[in-house]
């Protein structure tokens, strides 16, 4: 117990829990607190749903707070479970004795400060709606300073929030502040360890800003790639990892959607359809691909509406193409006998490959030699594998009615072709 800290009978733990942790959760193991545990750890989640879903472009007000209530409480319950039997384990090689059950309650204690900024988020949300969500994801461009006030207070509480877990799990172990962090911050490096190696050796998500691929992926996609197509290069992992080569190395196929290293600039991501392989000749004449002298096989199949990332929408006239491997795609042309729609030849070198975007005229790829040019093989390092959400353009951010009229349920979970 803290020093002057009141007797644990005396604490009314809701407010005590702010500035007296130790004393407050002391009480609260004692008394009928522990009923409490799953309801918090409910809105605990809801918190952490609706901070980053908060987050995803082009999700109404609406939208992102019916996703906090639906989905939170089971994340929160979750994590609950997932951090009480970490910080059992990590703690017990610090010397620590408190069962899961009574970690599990001083986690959800430690978390009022979070469940407060979900009801300061709900609060704003409902007073400003769409306003609030564009100062959340970009703080520095508001100009209201009472929206930026609570944006700020909305993110440093869960900060608070750390802080108390510290406090409350040292206290149920018995812990001083160096061994209450240790046991903290080893539980968490266990968390992000385990997603780092998901995001290095499985699955990385990405968000797709561009209409550079329609139609295979559409502007607002957000999907995984597959780290283990290829292989490990040293840009599979989250920083550059220095070396050359790959490991367990697998050649990118001809019509394979792939996500590589700007060879201009290695700090961005680019999407694009592998076109040619080593050894290839690549010619764009009068809108028509030519592989090897041999002209791929062009068929109408009518217009394709494409939205834009500034709310508006075109149509655009669209063709199966045909691989020489038999893979079949559609592609855009905005225009006939554009830019790029006569360029080339391109021999593609060793150890390099050609990439197009599907929408011809409207995407910067390896026809462009100064900004992409041929890709090296090294520069690749997963492939696009399935499409888990995706939003248009909002059409009505005020009215609840239209909150999910511009998510594409028909895009949820696709394999773009």
């Amino acid at each position: 117990m803290e020093p002057n800290a009141q007797p644990s009978e005396t604490l009314n733990p809701w407010t005590a829990i702010w500035w007296k942790p130790q004393a407050a959760i002391d009480a609260v193991v004692r008394r009928e607190g522990r009923s409490y545990t799953l309801v918090l750890a409910a809105l605990m989640g809801s918190a952490t749903v609706i901070g980053g879903v908060a987050l995803v472009p082009n999700l109404h007000w609406f939208a992102v707070v019916a996703f906090a209530i639906l989905v939170g409480p089971l994340a929160g319950l979750i994590a609950l479970y997932v951090d009480g039997v970490l910080l059992s384990w990590v703690g017990r090689a610090l010397g620590g004795r408190a069962s899961q059950s009574t970690l599990r309650t001083a986690i959800a204690w430690s978390a009022l400060p979070s469940i407060a900024a979900l009801l300061i988020v709900l609060g704003a949300i409902a007073i400003s709606k769409q306003n609030f969500l564009r100062a959340y994801a970009a703080p520095d461009s508001v100009d209201d300073p009472v929206l930026f006030s609570v944006v700020l207070i909305a993110g440093l509480l869960p900060l608070w929030a750390i802080f108390l877990r510290i406090r409350t799990v040292g206290a149920v172990q018995r812990f001083g502040v160096v061994r209450a962090t240790a046991n903290v911050a080893a539980s968490l490096l266990v968390i992000l360890a385990v997603a780092a190696a998901i995001r290095t050796l499985l699955f990385q998500p990405f968000s797709v800003p561009s209409t550079s691929m329609e139609p295979a992926i559409r502007f607002g996609d957000n999907f995984y790639a597959d780290k283990r197509s290829y292989g490990l290069s040293r840009y599979s992992f989250p920083l550059d990892a220095g070396f050359e080569g790959r490991f367990g190395a697998a050649a990118p196929l001809r019509g394979d959607i792939v996500v590589f290293k700007l060879p201009s600039d290695r700090k961005v991501d680019y999407i694009k359809r592998v076109i040619g392989l080593p050894g290839d000749e690549v010619l764009m004449k009068h809108g028509v691909l030519y592989i090897n002298g041999t002209p791929v096989p062009k068929r109408p199949m009518g217009d394709v509406t494409v939205e834009t990332g500034n709310g508006r929408a075109y149509t655009v006239p669209s063709f199966e193409e045909t691989l020489p491997e038999g893979r079949k795609f559609v592609v855009l042309e905005v225009e006939s006998d554009g830019p790029f729609d006569n360029v080339g030849p391109f021999k593609v070198e060793a150890g390099h490959y050609f990439v197009m975007g599907d929408n011809r005229d409207n995407s910067s790829d390896s026809r462009s030699i100064d900004q992409v040019g041929l890709v090296p093989a090294d520069n690749i390092f997963a492939r696009v594998s399935i499409v888990y959400f995706s939003a248009g353009e909002l059409r009505d951010p005020t009215s609840p009615a239209h909150a999910f009229d511009n998510i594409r349920w028909d895009r949820m979970l696709v394999t773009p072709k």
